[in-house]
């Protein structure tokens, strides 16, 4: 094989590739260290946009700007982190679907049932029933 350094054309295409996929892997590296930091924010209450842009250093319209890049919006960061969370809290039966509920940042268990039952098509007792367990969550041991 060819060194690409030798060809101007080859070494362009090569760098044009390379800038592609670091780009590609810093919007995966951000999308989820928003996730993280939504999740961890969830504690707390809603998260919202400010708060997640200040952990990040960033404006508020730069955080929007770059996941709009990524086709994608903080409602729909937080939507998806609250739904990977949802199942492992709504497994765990030996919390309540109100403790649910107040973790994922709804004030009212019917918040969450509409929610869950959107992103899964099955109530939370229903999939409890499913895929429940007694074993605690690895944050509470």
């Amino acid at each position: 094989m060819k060194n690409p350094t030798s060809d101007p054309i080859r070494m362009r295409d090569a760098l044009q590739d390379t800038q592609r996929l670091l780009s590609s892997l810093r919007s995966r590296v951000l999308a989820d260290e928003i996730s993280s930091l939504i999740r961890d924010q969830l504690a707390h209450g809603i998260p919202d946009q400010g708060r997640i842009a200040a952990l990040l250093n960033i404006s508020v319209r730069a955080l929007q700007r770059r996941l709009q890049q990524q086709h994608t919006s903080f409602r729909l960061q937080l939507d998806q982190v609250r739904f990977h969370l949802a199942r492992e809290l709504v497994a765990d039966s030996s919390l309540s679907f109100p403790d649910v509920a107040n973790r994922l940042g709804y004030t009212e268990t019917g918040s969450l049932f509409k929610a869950f039952k959107r992103w899964t098509g099955l109530t939370p007792g229903d999939y409890r029933l499913l895929y429940g367990s007694d074993v605690p969550l690895m944050d509470e041991a």
